[in-house]
């Protein structure tokens, strides 16, 4: 039965954040380190991390550091990087002298290394490495090929998008075990390989990584599954088939034995009957965090329509406040016009009339030879002033029918603008009346022209004259 992984506290709040990759390759190069330590007896120790470089969520990270704060660690890499200990630069041309490390180490990055270069990188950590080098990356095996081809189409299909390192792996083709460990012996190297990260539990992570991303379900998710598998799961992936494997290349036998007394009683027995086991452990605990996440993006969407139901029904609110408003003042502005023109229109009647009354009295003597002419202009001055109030009436009509479509367009709660408007309809109606008589005097003064053309008034006209 192998042994329990060492755990330091330490290390705890890491495993709650950390991915569960990149936690399970760092631990197991920790603990290789630390084997290393107790056999070289030195307290303190000289690292270079080739790659070591994370971009964690838009922050740059260097992970060794978290795993070995006490060494004086370098992380060299590809990308710019202000971070102490950082130097940016080549892997397969160091600039560092021969030996200048106790140690070179080297995380899930010989597969992104052009296979022509690959050699050169090798060669590189075996120079600048004192006493030995430390690397885990993934090995092509069929299995690992069709994992990757799988998670590859899921995030493809679903997510509409390529995963970068994914296809890095299928354009360069991943490293074979056997021909680096064949390579590391003609090197003169002492070797043990390890298996790491067991093939079905990291393809299920991988999926339900993805997944969670899927849903939009944010971080947090993606954070409580990989804490779950760094508590319950990690202690148990040392095993065929392996997706990853941690390969030590020491200068000395007895270095190789230290680290293998510490490592290998953690590896667990080949088995290819573990994804039932793990899929009855692992899954419905996924599952329930997924749905509890599910959960809570459905609350967060709720909470966001109602926000903006509340923001649409304030914006009605003031909109409504405002329309009434402007219709009250339309309203108001309207009914000031007419009474105006109404005013207006009863002082100019009434300067007419009085016009007429003067200019009837003042051309009596006169009418003998003008009246026939002053009758027809008066005739059709007031045809005008007809035509006119009509026309008024008419144009007063069109504002009502506007004022009463306007009105039909607000809610029910301006109804009672109704009254208001049957008041102006019955101010149109006196008009019409006004304008009705009107037309009534308008035929009794066409009468009048009549009596005058018959000699009627001629002949009373002649009288009075007479009379005088």
């Amino acid at each position: 039965m192998p042994v329990e992984i060492a755990r330091k506290p330490e290390l705890e709040p890491i495993a709650r954040t950390m991915p569960f990759d990149q936690f399970g390759r760092y631990h197991m190069l920790r603990e290789a380190v630390d084997a290393c330590r107790q056999a070289l007896q030195q307290e303190r120790l000289t690292l270079l991390d080739a790659g070591g470089f994370y971009d964690d969520h838009g922050t740059a990270t260097l992970p060794i550091k978290q795993f070995l704060p006490d060494d004086d660690i370098t992380v060299l890499d590809v990308v710019d990087c202000d971070l102490p200990a950082y130097v940016k630069g080549d892997g397969t041309r160091l600039t560092f002298a021969d030996d200048s490390f106790d140690l070179v180490v080297s995380s899930d990055t010989l597969e992104h290394i052009p296979p022509a270069s690959r050699a050169s990188f090798w060669g590189e950590l075996v120079r600048t490495a004192r006493s030995g080098v430390i690397l885990l990356a993934p090995f092509r095996t069929p299995g690992v090929l069709q994992a990757e081809e799988l998670i590859f189409a899921y995030i493809e299909h679903d997510l509409h998008a390529e995963h970068d390192q994914l296809k890095e792996h299928r354009d360069y083709g991943l490293p074979v075990l056997e021909e680096w460990t064949a390579y590391l012996e003609q090197q003169g190297m002492h070797l043990r390989t390890y298996p790491t990260g067991q093939l079905d539990a990291w393809t299920g992570m991988m999926l339900l990584k993805h997944l969670i991303l899927r849903t939009g379900a944010g971080i947090e998710a993606e954070q409580m599954l990989d804490w779950f598998y760094n508590r319950c799961i990690f202690p148990t992936e040392r095993r065929n088939p392996a997706y990853r494997h941690l390969v030590l290349a020491a200068r000395s036998a007895n270095l190789v034995a230290a680290v293998d007394q510490v490592i290998a009683p953690t590896i667990w027995p080949d088995t290819t009957d573990t994804t039932a086991a793990w899929a009855q452990a692992f899954l419905p605990t996924m599952l329930a965090i997924v749905q509890r996440q599910l959960c809570a993006v459905q609350d967060d969407h709720r909470e966001q329509f109602a926000t903006h139901h509340r923001h649409t029904s304030e914006q009605f609110e003031q909109y409504h406040a405002a329309t009434s408003r402007q219709i009250g003042d339309n309203h108001h502005s309207t009914t000031e016009q007419f009474a105006a023109y109404h005013g207006a229109t009863n002082d100019h009647l009434r300067h007419v009339h009085e016009a007429m009354h003067d200019h009837l009295g003042g051309v009596a003597q006169q009418l003998l030879g003008s009246v026939d002419h002053a009758f027809r202009q008066q005739v059709s001055m007031l045809d005008r002033i007809i035509a006119d109030q009509q026309m008024t009436i008419q144009q007063l009509n069109q504002a009502v029918h506007t004022q009463a479509i306007a009105t039909t367009r607000t809610q029910a709660a301006l109804e009672q603008r109704e009254q208001e408007l049957r008041a102006l309809q019955q101010a149109v109606a006196d008009l019409s009346a006004r304008a009705t008589w009107l037309d009534e005097q308008n035929r009794a003064l066409r009468q009048q022209l009549e009596a005058v053309q018959q000699g009627k008034v001629m002949r009373i006209l002649n009288t009075l004259s007479g009379g005088r």
